[in-house]
């Protein structure tokens, strides 16, 4: 497991590709890994990730939240802000910035703007 932090942004060469446990033709579907089953998000849902969306990642076990600061859909990479509790150890904390990459999304959680005009 190593870690390596250039210009403030942790790059690691051991989160986990969600996509290498699936089919591509069964993008979406559920592909067992190690004791559990991974859903990985569909390829459409990949595509419409924009910034402030908070997306999940894995670093073997451990599930790792990030809000998206930059994305460059060309490459398919990502770089994200760490704001999940981190239970394992690692290199990086609350706050931080991560490099990943599409391959590497496990969970997505759409930022919805509320209108202005709503009364809460």
């Amino acid at each position: 497991m190593t870690c390596i932090k250039k210009d403030n942004v942790f790059y690691c060469d051991d989160l986990i590709d969600v996509w290498s446990f699936s089919n591509p033709q069964s993008s979406g579907d559920p592909v067992p890994y190690a004791n559990y089953i991974i859903n990985p998000p569909p390829m459409n849902d990949l595509k419409r990730i924009v910034p402030r969306d908070k997306v999940k990642i894995s670093r073997d076990i451990d599930k790792i939240w990030t809000e998206v600061v930059e994305i460059n859909p060309n490459c398919k990479d990502i770089i994200g802000r760490i704001i999940g509790s981190v239970d394992l150890e690692h290199p990086f904390e609350v706050g931080d910035l991560i490099f990943y990459r599409f391959k590497n999304v496990y969970e997505i959680d759409k930022f919805f703007k509320r209108p202005k005009d709503l009364p809460y």
